[in-house]
């Protein structure tokens, strides 16, 4: 472990006092005069008695007298009132201990030395308390599931955090000294500036600011330096200080009695003249705290063209929240809202939530969208609705044309299915889908007694095969069209890629999956083909098509539509009409698999052995 080098202490007790009692140091008058910077609850190597110190900052601009100030505890503590004047001079710390012996409390010149009996420490699970009068200047309360007080080491507040009395209360606030003092190797900076806290560099929570740059409350986003501090949602808790600035819940008040708070809109709480009430001179100041500096509504409309990224609603009856994510995204119903500036301060017709001529290619309500879909169907009109001389309503995204043909029926679109869906999808005499044809699943238009809503899988009049495909037509085999509109083209029917060519014998024939599944092996023209041609329903008998392989024979792929025809002899020769047991008339059939007699293969490998060699069995 590396020890860090011994800071010498330097006494502030000539700081701590600042001037003489009678220089008329003033008690602290609010939460925050007042805040405490740094504790030492525990030690190991010394009595807590000895040992244990509170350092206070004084966070104002003038003297603090202690005198009167109270510390207090746990409920098991009796408390301790400081009973002498102490002048903390502005921006000094002021050092509290157990013990003024420098050769037992770690060489530590406390300024005011109080009764350890009556306040002490426990690093698992205390608090501090400083008051005047009643007045909680400030408090510090810790446990050991949030904090990590351990003995030996101060306990001490992030110098970022000085003067913020309601961040001082925020465990991530806190962190333990790693500065050494005294003989004793302690670790703390009694009496002296804090150190810098690990992290407060980084931006925990995303908000733009890190400790480091001001942030008092670096795991909530909405807390930063450019919060507004209220005591509701969106601008903080109640008894907060959102925008660290010390003052809890600032942005409620209204500072400069104008009527308007920083919640409610004042961007300049100081200046009564500046407030959204105000009419905008010229005179280089934002009046109206409309974001924008010396804007004019030029046609008298209440608006001017200052964009300042807000987002107005223009229906507060209905539900839409209203964003600027909202406006031109699919869901967004064109009028509804609408940015808040004037987007044509030419024209008084033109200004935030107008109501907007559909199909004149001009954005009266400054949504930044022309009326294009009156239905709100999700589809603009077609160029065919724009007014004379006006091209209109394209995709603002692609540039192509709106494709809905009747923009006032939300169910005429080309998403949408033909037939009045409040019907039950029956004939309305509309042409829903937008397709140029109503009614057309409706409509018989190969003359073959079916429509489309009849299950016509195929209702073409252009297209003299389409009279041959319907609900009620017979499948035709080898057209490879589904006749009968059942899903499976030539369903049934014989599988030519099923088909091989016998030596002597035809052809062999298997029946086609929609007949059962591979049937027997047969000639074409043996009773089984035949029942396969003619009757599709009808299922041959199927004799195994493969024999178990025997001792040293060399398995097959099982995958193959038609086995090698020389390892089943006795299937070929019962798919010719002959019986199992008697002699093979004429030549044996070729094998269609290896194109050679499959007895050639013993006289082979007969005349290939060597002098002497037996033949194998």
């Amino acid at each position: 472990m590396r020890h860090h080098p011994v800071t010498p202490f330097v006494p502030l007790l000539a700081l701590a006092l600042g001037a003489p009692a009678a220089a008329a140091g003033l008690p602290p008058a609010a939460p925050g005069d007042l805040t405490i910077t740094e504790f030492m609850a525990e030690l190991d190597t010394v009595p807590a008695y000895y040992g244990e110190w509170i350092e206070l900052h004084n966070n104002t601009d003038r003297d603090i007298d202690l005198f009167g100030l109270r510390l207090d505890g746990s409920s098991d503590d009796e408390g301790i009132e400081i009973d002498e004047s102490i002048v903390v001079g502005p921006g000094a710390y002021v050092l509290l201990g157990v013990d003024d012996d420098p050769d037992r409390n770690g060489n530590i010149v406390p300024a005011y030395v109080y009764d350890f009996s009556k306040l002490t420490m426990d690093h698992t699970e205390d608090e501090l308390q400083i008051s005047y009068e009643g007045l909680v200047v400030d408090q510090v309360a810790w446990t050991s599931s949030s904090w990590d007080v351990i003995k030996q080491h101060s306990e001490q507040l992030n110098v970022y955090m000085l003067g913020l009395e309601w961040a001082n209360d925020l465990p991530q606030s806190w962190c333990q000294s790693r500065a050494l003092y005294g003989a004793e190797s302690w670790y703390g900076t009694p009496g002296l500036a804090n150190g810098i806290c690990d992290g407060s560099n980084g931006d925990a929570d995303g908000d733009g600011f890190s400790e480091a740059n001001g942030d008092c409350n670096d795991l909530d986003p909405a807390v930063n330096p450019d919060a507004t501090d209220g005591d509701t949602s969106p601008y903080g808790e109640p008894d907060d200080d959102a925008d660290c600035d010390g003052v809890r819940d600032d942005g409620a008040i209204d500072d400069d009695g104008d009527g308007f708070a920083e919640v409610s809109g004042d961007c300049d709480d100081t200046d009564s003249a500046v407030n959204p009430g105000e009419a905008e001179i010229a005179d280089g100041v934002d009046n109206d705290c409309d974001g924008c500096i010396d804007d004019f509504d030029l046609d008298g409309d209440g608006w001017t063209a200052c964009d300042s990224g807000a987002v107005v609603d223009c229906n507060a009856e209905d539900t839409i929240v209203c964003t600027a994510e909202l406006i031109g995204s699919g869901d967004y119903v064109e009028g509804s809202c609408a940015f808040a500036f004037d987007c044509d301060d030419s024209e008084d017709s033109i200004q935030p939530c107008e109501a907007d001529v559909a199909y004149d290619a001009v954005d009266q309500s400054c949504d930044g969208i022309d009326r294009c879909d009156q239905d709100n169907d999700g589809y603009n009109a077609t160029p065919s609705a724009c007014l004379d001389g006006v091209d209109c309503c394209a995709d603002p995204r692609t540039g192509a044309p709106g494709e809905d043909c009747d923009d006032v029926n939300r169910d005429v679109n080309p998403g949408e299915v033909e037939g009045d869906p409040d019907q039950g999808g029956i004939p309305d005499g509309l042409d829903n889908d937008c397709n140029g044809v109503v009614d057309d699943p409706y409509l018989d238009r190969d003359n073959d007694g079916y429509t489309e809503a009849e299950g016509d899988c195929y209702d073409s009049a252009d297209d003299p095969a389409a009279a041959s495909q319907n609900p009620g037509a017979a499948e035709v085999c080898g057209d490879r069209l589904d006749n009968d509109c059942d899903g499976m083209p030539d369903d049934g029917c014989l599988d030519p890629a099923l088909f091989a060519s016998v030596g002597g014998g035809g052809l062999l024939c298997a029946t086609s999956p929609g007949a059962g599944g591979l049937g027997a092996l047969a000639t074409a023209s043996s009773p089984c083909c035949a029942a396969a041609r003619t009757t599709p329903d009808v299922e041959p008998p199927r004799p195994p098509l493969c024999r178990r392989p025997g001792p040293g024979r060399r398995r097959r792929p099982r995958h193959r539509a038609v086995p090698p025809l020389r390892r089943h002899r006795g299937l070929l020769r019962r798919a010719l009409g002959q019986h199992a047991g008697a002699p093979a008339t004429g030549p044996l059939p070729v094998d269609p698999l290896r194109h050679r007699p499959p007895g050639d293969r013993g006289r082979r490998r007969a005349r290939g052995r060597r002098p002497g060699q037996r033949q194998r069995r």
